[in-house]
């Protein structure tokens, strides 16, 4: 017989611990020892004790399961002794401390009485003569000021090169749906793992956008999620502050991030070229966010397109094309779609996109491998657009670490470069007395410091070549006006009929 607790649980207010004695049904060595049924659904946790011949108390069993409707089962300690021991020091075999002495009462000393002695008397101490003072020369310390650590330049939760390599190696390789085989939009049933929607808290549905994961914690979105067009904050209708000088990228600050409502938790979000958008480009398609995770999600994430598929990537491409539809935006539609136009910053589609529906990713199968070619803007009357991911590549690379391993650029440059010629013989020299200095040994450096510093000079170069000729004003007034989504037949043909008419007239 053992003594068996259990916890009754009726409400709040009504919580009972009962005791009982049950027998042992099977006290077979094992995990388990079984006893009549006595707990009820969901009562796990509750004792079983054991009085020893010394009058001590010993948990034997914790419980409890239900092996049947007439049996419950109760884990034997026995059973994980030495996982207690390993994890926390409590040991079967440990002894108990010894008890502490008895107090005995102090040794008695016997005190013998002697005799005082006369003291003599001491000499008579001679002063010394005091040390001439020293000329004390001032010495000023000046404070040390401590060095200024460097900010960092990259962001926190940059994926690293392993990290990377990780992404190139397994992104695309799980299948989404795509149910319609024309320009029909037809509702997926299945959604992709790494597809998902996100609004500002509040806002009846207004404002949200699909989401597309593209690293284990790294989200791409449109900023419509956030802002409006007109370029204040969704949760409170404040007024975006103006960038800093030099700034490109726009970090959204904390307090909007915690109004998001999202399948994970955000740690920081950034939104690229904000603030060197022009203003009239931002209205009609705002621009593309980057989310990232508190913790990285173990789910997959699509491939990301690059600057060598520019080429591919042209007028009469047909793509498949995914978007948000319906009153509060939660259902997800998908369609076959040629490109109409060609852009070195976007593709172009003829309308099928509703007002305010951006972040649709644009997707491609790449040799068995999906792959996500663009992210929905938006766009006019008559046109759709959508943002070239190939166009975002360094600015991707920058925040999220999502980059190829050998830039096209580098390696295309370096195959093309002609050897040097030799250079012609030189005439012995005379011979010398003195010996030739000994030669210095070339400076060793790894690969992936060489890789290093080639990439950021490869970067740099990008960099100021995109800033030098992104979002000029030449550039934006063709982009907005209404004859930059044609396929460029329209002045062609006015110039046509100018020349009829003139050979009317003569």
């Amino acid at each position: 017989m053992l003594d068996v607790y259990s916890f009754l649980w009726k409400g709040k207010l009504d919580q009972h611990i009962h005791h009982k004695k049950l027998p042992v049904l099977k006290n077979r060595a094992g995990k388990f020892y079984k006893f009549p049924r006595y707990n009820e659904d969901g009562e796990r946790g509750s004792p079983v004790m054991k009085k020893g011949r010394q009058g001590e108390w010993n948990l034997v069993g914790l419980g409890a399961q239900n092996i049947s409707e007439s049996e419950t089962g109760v884990l034997r300690m026995s059973w994980v002794a030495d996982e207690l021991c390993r994890e926390v020091g409590v040991c079967s075999d440990s002894k108990p401390p010894p008890p502490p002495p008895k107090p005995t009462a102090p040794p008695r000393v016997e005190t013998t009485t002697m005799p005082a002695a006369t003291k003599k008397a001491e000499p008579k101490k001679t002063k010394k003569p005091e040390p001439p003072p020293v000329n004390q020369v001032p010495i000023t310390v000046k404070p040390i000021t401590p060095a200024t650590k460097p900010k960092p330049t990259v962001a926190a939760g940059k994926l690293t090169k392993a990290e990377n390599l990780r992404r190139l190696l397994t992104c695309g390789k799980t299948p989404i749906d795509t149910p319609s085989d024309n320009s029909t939009s037809v509702e997926i049933k299945k959604w992709p793992d790494w597809a998902w929607g996100a609004r500002t808290n509040g806002q009846n549905g207004a404002g949200t956008a699909l989401t597309t994961r593209i690293s284990p914690r790294h989200v791409l979105t449109s900023s419509q999620v956030v802002m409006h067009d007109n370029t204040t904050w969704r949760w409170n209708s404040e007024r975006v502050k103006k960038c800093k000088t030099g700034r490109v990228n726009l970090n959204v600050p904390r307090e909007v991030l915690d109004k998001l409502v999202f399948k994970y938790l955000i740690s920081r979000a950034v939104i690229l070229d904000y603030c060197k958008m022009d203003e009239r480009m931002w209205n009609a398609t705002q621009g593309v966010m980057i989310m990232e995770l508190k913790k990285d999600a173990n789910e997959s994430f699509p491939c990301l397109a690059d600057n060598s598929t520019d080429g591919v990537y042209t007028k009469g491409k047909e793509l498949d094309v995914y978007s948000l539809y319906g009153k509060y935006k939660k259902n997800m539609n998908h369609r076959k779609l040629k490109l109409t136009g060609d852009h070195t910053k976007f593709l172009i589609f003829n309308r099928y996109h509703e007002d305010g529906q951006r972040g649709g990713q644009i997707m491609d199968n790449v040799n068995g491998r999906w792959t996500l070619v663009g992210l929905g803007a938006g766009g006019t009357s008559e046109k759709s657009v959508a943002f070239r991911i190939s166009a975002l590549q360094e600015s991707l690379c920058e925040e999220t670490g999502t980059t190829e391993l050998i830039p096209k650029e580098l390696s295309t440059t370096s195959s093309k470069t002609p050897e040097a010629p030799s250079p012609p013989p030189t005439p012995p020299l005379e011979p010398s007395t003195e010996a030739p200095p000994p030669p210095a040994s070339p400076a060793r450096r790894g690969e992936d410091e060489e890789a290093d510093e080639d990439y950021e000079m490869y970067l740099k170069r990008k960099k100021e070549k995109e800033e030098a000729e992104m979002y000029e004003n030449e550039d934006t007034d063709i982009l907005i006006s209404k004859d930059f989504f044609d396929d460029g037949t329209r002045p062609q043909l006015w110039i046509t009929l100018f020349i009829i008419a003139f050979l009317v007239f003569l």
